[in-house]
């Protein structure tokens, strides 16, 4: 919870947050809803724990400088679940994730597989212009870029006093 004497910085960034794991519990609920079919009362539970996860930073580290799709992901993942990532991938966040390229986005890995997969078969039209993302190798590297991103500097900041 914000303090009322936090800055309107940290209210903004907190409100971001909070947006950031709606959208993603309310994605993993209709994943869940899929999976369970007429269960409805079982994927709430999905979607309660989901949240329940993204609000510790303990679990998934960071969730708010992560891509929606990437939290899905790991949060199936870990329940069990097998979204349907080519009908999500028609949704507008998950379109405008693809267009910004994000970093660890699972539709990026998907694209990229299926335009390996047409150059294969001889169906490479013209290529798409890829967006430049360079994607640290290391868990290492990782955290070093992490640790230069202003926002992370400021919130740690913000954090220790």
């Amino acid at each position: 919870m914000i303090s009322p004497m936090a800055s309107p910085d940290a209210a903004l960034e907190a409100e971001r947050k909070t947006a950031h794991i709606g959208r993603v519990g309310r994605i993993v609920a209709r994943v869940a809803m899929d999976h369970c079919g007429k269960k409805p009362e079982r994927a709430a539970d999905y979607a309660y724990a989901a949240r329940e996860r993204l609000d510790d930073d303990d679990i998934y580290s960071l969730v708010a400088t992560r891509p929606v799709g990437e939290l899905v992901a790991m949060i199936c993942r870990d329940f069990g679940l097998e979204p349907d990532w080519d009908a999500l991938a028609q949704e507008a966040w998950a379109q405008a994730e693809i267009e910004s390229g994000a970093a660890g986005s699972p539709f990026l890995e998907d694209y990229a597989a299926d335009d390996a997969e047409d150059a294969e078969d001889g169906e490479a039209g013209e290529p798409d212009p890829e967006p430049q993302v360079l994607t640290p190798s290391t868990f290492r590297d990782r955290l070093t870029v992490l640790a230069r991103d202003s926002v992370i500097i400021t919130a740690a900041r913000r954090e220790s006093g």
